[in-house]
């Protein structure tokens, strides 16, 4: 039985671990911020297939009594000294290259104010882990073979080491993208709160880079979607074919879709508003196609800046919560 945490965006906490608790032998311990604690008695591979999580790691620690002042950069490095890396490089080891001596990223994050700083905190854990491994540290993540993560919260620190080669949120299929981009696991995320499907078509009305529409593809659902943008649809398509994935992507306006009524199951979609929509005025015919086009029975989920605004004619708001992403706080809201 190993134990792991995995890393997700603010808000998204409890739909990882839901996908988390799906896979056979996970057993969940704890849901905090930004991260998910649990346990896992099968083989570690089958954790490379989350996609609700931008990062895994292999728990290799748990430090007390790391306070807020200097005196606790002393206390770091004595912890890392006394830390094992070893057995974790094993376990990465059988599923990917690793050299005898890895390069070592090291990543910090902690919360509340404190009289040190991140670069600091580097500083003591490769000097601590240093001391028992004869390997290069906090070199940078692009070429680093492992990657050790610090998180600090209050006075207690969980240390772990990255289980796959790269982050989780790294797709294959992003070789291109357009600004404002959702990363893969919180498209991922949004689809998952649209239900399970079966053969059913999900639509993306407003698909920009295509990423809901391949997570979507990549969890079962057959899609479809479009965007006012040529430049948005040309990258969709091209994200289509880099994943695998197959479905119509139109150039369209979102508020005349060319679709027959109760034409589709789901809906997900990052609503672009202050681009394509920027009119209070235009808002009611876009709800109104949605509500047109998705079967009764249906789930919408949106992502938007504006839930206060929004209102699906034939669909009532089943919940609705804050995420954090890019510096700002957007809502996602379920209809069915």
């Amino acid at each position: 039985m190993n134990h792991y945490f995995a890393v997700t965006f603010r808000g998204l906490e409890r739909v990882a671990a839901t996908e988390i608790e799906q896979i056979r032998g996970c057993r969940v311990a704890e849901v905090a911020y930004r991260r998910v604690a649990f346990s896992f008695s099968g083989k570690p591979a089958r954790l490379l297939s989350l996609r609700t999580v931008d990062d895994l790691f292999l728990t290799v620690g748990q430090w007390a009594e790391i306070g807020h002042t200097r005196s606790a950069l002393d206390s770091l490095r004595r912890a890392a000294t006394e830390t094992d890396l070893q057995p974790a490089a094993a376990l990465c080891g059988r599923l990917r290259y690793l050299p005898e001596r890895p390069d070592v990223s090291l990543t910090v994050n902690f919360i509340g104010k404190r009289n040190y700083n991140t670069a600091e905190i580097k500083q003591a854990l490769a000097a601590g882990f240093a001391h028992s491994h004869p390997w290069h540290f906090d070199r940078p993540d692009s070429e680093a073979q492992l990657n050790v993560r610090l998180f600090i919260e209050h006075q207690q620190a969980l240390v772990g080491v990255r289980l796959a080669g790269s982050p989780l949120w790294r797709r294959p299929y992003r070789a291109t993208t357009l600004p404002g981009a959702l990363k893969p696991p919180v498209a991922a995320a949004l689809v998952r709160l649209a239900g399970r499907p079966r053969t059913d078509l999900l639509l993306d009305p407003y698909c920009g880079s295509g990423t809901i529409l391949a997570e979507a593809s990549g969890l079962g659902w057959a899609v479809s979607g479009g965007d006012v943008d040529s430049q948005a649809v040309q990258t969709a398509r091209q994200t289509m074919l880099a994943c695998g994935a197959t479905g119509p992507v139109a150039r369209w306006d979102a508020a005349a879709l060319p679709l027959p009524d109760a034409s589709v199951d789901g809906l997900v979609s990052n609503l672009p508003w202050g681009h394509q929509v920027e009119r209070p005025d235009s808002l009611p015919p876009l709800l109104a196609e949605i509500g047109r086009v998705v079967k009764p029975g249906g789930r919408v989920v949106l992502l938007t800046e504006q839930p206060q605004a929004l209102a699906i004619p034939g669909f009532r708001r089943l919940e609705g919560f804050e995420i954090s992403l890019a510096g700002k706080r957007p809502t996602v809201v379920v209809y069915g």
